[in-house]
């Protein structure tokens, strides 16, 4: 029997499967516009494109209709070039899980974070450990019983590198040698800790 999933943990794992795939970056289609409706107060388009046999809901965010040089319209045919892509969402506020390698998370690093108004730059800082949320003040939804926007809560987890070489396994192994206490301040707590239950 299958095991049964939350909602949340169904939106991660397409979420991931999404990612995953590079087929589904930069997605060119071509399809008529039905159903389309411009949202005046966030300036999102949100439209139906279909063909004969399929439909498939999309939407247009404000950074990038606020660009267009002309108004879709109900029955155009048009090639629309966008991405597939899963928000898990908390209240107005919205959460994305995002994948770094560990040179990522140890030096730092700018990376592409996805966003409802498209995707932004974000820069990690140097030792963020597994877990961290970082938040993005007015990423989220629009609030509907007042102005302004939730936030986007990035939470970071680290993918860490597999069937590595000898050669990879050799220089991880020779890097480690090197590290001190002083650079694994959870782990030199944690054990701080241990010893003192044993006292």
């Amino acid at each position: 029997m299958s095991s049964i999933l939350t909602v949340s943990q169904l939106n991660r794992y397409m979420a991931f499967k999404l990612k995953e795939d590079i087929k589904l970056r930069g997605l060119l289609v071509k399809g008529e516009i039905s159903g389309f409706t411009h949202h005046m107060r966030t300036g999102h388009f949100y439209f139906t494109l279909k063909d004969r046999e399929s439909s498939v809901k999309a939407v247009m965010f404000s950074s990038f209709a606020s660009r267009m040089s002309f108004m879709p319209r109900n029955g155009m045919s048009v090639i629309v070039m966008g991405s597939l892509q899963v928000f898990e969402r908390d209240g107005d506020n919205i959460i994305i899980e995002v994948p770094l390698t560990y040179t990522q998370a140890t030096l730092g690093a700018e990376v592409d974070i996805p966003t409802i108004d498209g995707p932004m730059k974000y820069t990690i800082p140097a030792g963020t450990q597994p877990g961290k949320v970082f938040t993005i003040k007015g990423k989220g939804v629009q609030h509907v019983q007042r102005g302004g926007r939730g936030d986007q809560l990035v939470k970071v987890s680290i993918e860490v590198p597999t069937n590595l070489s000898k050669k990879q396994k050799d220089a991880l192994q020779a890097f480690e040698s090197t590290l001190e206490d002083k650079n694994y301040s959870r782990r030199a707590s944690f054990f701080d800790k241990l010893k003192d239950l044993f006292k």
